[in-house]
């Protein structure tokens, strides 16, 4: 009976040995499938790997915002964070099902007016970081290509424009997620620049907003 007892006892615990181990075993395979993501907030350099509950919370508390990017394996760029991650859409307080108003970015409209491209351009004479939105870039373009014409001036304005407008061109292709050398390419270029940018991406935040 005794040996029966001691038989018993050892296959119980050989048993409840065999279920640890299969837990931790079962653990580790979904630590190590857990798919994660480097993510590019705003302004800032890019964070992680995370994986997507520590990235749905950050959205969630304000850590990161809803139309940041992200970055895994098997990717050849950075994509919105939205067409990989579900993040819930903020609401409006006491009204269930109701979007939030977006908010307007600090630095308010990004929209130029003609004289407003044309100082941009010359005050970031030889700036090829960061971007430029389409508006200040097609002024200053209209304004290169008619003031060339002009006779007299004509060439003092394209001597004085010729760094500006390549400049601008750079920092158009940065907006729509290109890279620069984009703009060295004739006719495409200029298809390439009527493109709407959207949101932030690897070349920094949106286009800041005119000088007042």
């Amino acid at each position: 009976m005794g040996r029966v007892n001691v038989r018993y006892e050892k296959s119980a615990l050989m048993l409840a040995a065999g279920s640890i181990c299969h837990g931790k075993t079962k653990q580790l395979y979904y630590t190590y499938t857990m798919k994660t993501y480097y993510i590019a907030v705003p302004g800032g350099t890019p964070q992680g790997p995370f994986g997507e509950d520590v990235i749905k919370q950050g959205v969630a508390n304000g850590t990161y915002p809803a139309d940041a990017l992200v970055f895994t394996e098997g990717m050849t760029e950075w994509e919105p964070l939205s067409k990989h991650i579900a993040v819930a859409t903020p609401q409006v307080p006491g009204v269930p099902g109701v979007p939030a108003m977006p908010q307007v970015p600090a630095g308010g409209c990004t929209e130029y007016n003609f004289g407003q491209a044309i100082t941009s351009c010359f005050k970031r004479y030889a700036k090829f970081e960061g971007r430029a939105s389409r508006s200040e870039y097609w002024w200053f373009f209209l304004f290169y290509g008619v003031g060339t014409n002009i006779p007299l001036i004509g060439l003092i304005i394209m001597l004085a424009g010729l760094v500006p407008m390549i400049a601008v061109a750079w920092r158009r292709m940065h907006d729509i997620n290109k890279s620069g050398w984009y703009s060295l390419i004739p006719i495409y270029s200029l298809v390439l620049a009527a493109q709407e940018s959207e949101g932030p991406n690897q070349y920094g935040s949106a286009p800041a907003a005119p000088e007042k």
